[in-house]
């Protein structure tokens, strides 16, 4: 089925995917890593037995490979990186939770600049990239800090892109059709949300019944801009109680659904249900009970609206990470192209 997507929210991480994050837990027994200027991380010394942890959470692609590299500065002091597949809870995150996330893992050290290389699981969508510092003698300085996509990595340092665009508004999408965000605060609609509160019985007409439904057609005058053509599925109906209202192209179904048709749509529930709404009538009952329904339905012209977004999201030569919502799905051209979702 559809879903909605609110506040939508994109980013291009550019080819550089590391990025800190000052949400992520850090702890530690002699003072916690410090974030510095320039995503540089600082751990002072821990002492004998002492800890330091920094924890770094990124989305990643199932069954792909990464390289990440690190230099750090520290002589007398010990450094780890460990790779968790992270749970999160009310709290935030367990970074040490949870299953496998790598299927493969190498590390190299050369001249204090560390180079990993792992692959994720066909599973994973998510990581925890973790830093320990322990039984140090010495503060610890890491920097020039990069996780790639692929098998090479740059000779040169590259800084993470963060760049965010938000298009303030919700936009809709199911069985193949979707609304579009074309640039420059603009959006092609191809789907409408319905509110049914104002809903009254001059919006209404054919109320009748079967054996175990009745039924009511909602005007397409109050669904302004209705697709009524019944070949072209794709109206997303939710009850009250967050069930979905199938839509079946049979009149004679004595069941749950819904149908579009010249005048409208019609809606068929079961009459326990309608029953059980305040009202005189069968069919100020019924209206009392679609005043709960939330109906997106799709247009029989796609209509094109102004929106207010905010930030930016441009496309650069090379490569472009792009992260969308996590029930989105999101295409955008650039030399390459991901999609997450």
């Amino acid at each position: 089925m559809g879903r909605v997507i609110d506040m939508i929210e994109i980013q291009n991480r550019g080819k550089n995917l590391w990025e800190l994050d000052t949400r992520m837990p850090v702890y530690g027994t002699a003072g916690r890593f410090q974030i510095l200027e320039d995503r540089k991380l600082f751990s002072p010394p821990t002492g004998l037995g002492g800890a330091n942890r920094y924890a770094f959470v990124t989305k990643v692609k199932p069954n792909t490979s990464y390289r990440f590299t690190y230099i750090w500065e520290g002589n007398g002091s010990k450094l780890s990186t460990i790779f968790s597949n992270p749970i999160f809870k009310t709290n935030g995150y367990d970074v040490l939770g949870g299953e496998a996330s790598i299927s493969f893992y190498s590390a190299l050290v050369e001249d204090n600049k560390t180079k990993i290389e792992f692959t994720t699981l066909p599973n994973t969508k998510e990581i925890a990239i973790i830093f320990d510092s322990f039984n140090s003698s010495k503060p610890i300085f890491l920097y020039n800090i990069m996780m790639i996509e692929g098998t090479e990595l740059p000779l040169e340092y590259i800084p993470p892109l963060n760049k965010k665009l938000q298009l303030n508004t919700e936009l809709f999408g199911y069985a193949g059709v979707f609304d579009e965000y074309l640039g420059d605060g603009k959006v092609l609609r191809r789907w409408r949300r319905a509110d049914l509160s104002q809903l009254t019985l001059n919006n209404v007409i054919n109320q009748d019944g079967y054996t175990n439904t009745y039924y009511i057609t909602v005007k397409k005058e109050f669904l302004e801009g209705l697709n009524t053509n019944s070949s072209n599925y794709g109206n997303i109906v939710l009850t009250d109680d967050g069930k979905f209202l199938l839509e079946k192209v049979d009149l004679s179904l004595d069941e749950e659904h819904h149908y579009r048709w010249s005048l409208g749509i019609i809606f068929f529930i079961n009459k326990s249900t309608i029953d059980a709404e305040p009202g005189s009538t069968i069919s100020e009952k019924f209206v009392n009970y679609l005043k709960k329904m939330t109906i997106i339905y799709q247009l029989a012209t796609p209509v094109v609206e102004d929106i207010q977004p905010s930030g930016e999201l441009n496309l650069y030569p090379g490569d472009n990470y792009i992260i969308g919502p996590d029930y989105g799905i999101i295409s955008i051209e650039g030399d390459k192209k991901y999609l997450y979702g």
